[in-house]
């Protein structure tokens, strides 16, 4: 039997290398993509109750390059009927929590506030000590979720 000649050898080490090379590149490159799709971060988020039910504020950042807009807040998977009240660098702004379309440019913090109101508000019987999630949505279709227990 004869061995590969030094030249073949040579070849087959060199297509294999570029071969790995190119799957690592294509891996790593959709890492990246995934990552800057994300355009908000949750800074903090808390509850504090209030007659007949619960205060909530939670604090935003955009974090991408291009500004983006919120457009529905969630708790629980369910689009509650409630006002959300954003502040921001513009000021304060109301929507339904359904139809939010509040704009945040790149950098800036907005936090939001609402009160949720065991039934009246989403169909959901709330108690003190519940863990509840707040679903935000942006114009780009990504959700960014937060858990928050009810004080």
């Amino acid at each position: 039997m004869r061995a590969l000649s030094p030249l073949i050898a040579t070849a087959i080490l060199v297509s294999v290398a570029i071969a790995v090379s190119v799957a690592f590149a294509l891996w790593a490159s959709s890492m990246v993509s995934v990552e800057s799709s994300r355009d908000l971060e949750i800074i903090s988020s808390y509850s504090n109750p209030v007659g007949g039910g619960w205060n909530v504020t939670v604090i935003v950042k955009n974090i991408g390059t291009r500004p983006t807009s919120i457009v529905m807040v969630m708790v629980n998977r369910r689009v509650c009927d409630v006002m959300v009240e954003f502040e921001g660098a513009r000021g304060r702004a109301s929507h339904p929590a359904g139809s939010t379309d509040y704009y945040i440019t790149p950098g800036e913090r907005v936090a939001l506030y609402f009160t949720l109101r065991s039934q009246e508000s989403c169909g959901i019987l709330f108690t003190p000590g519940q863990i509840v999630e707040i679903v935000i949505v942006t114009s780009t279709g990504m959700e960014y979720p937060q858990s928050i227990q009810l004080k």
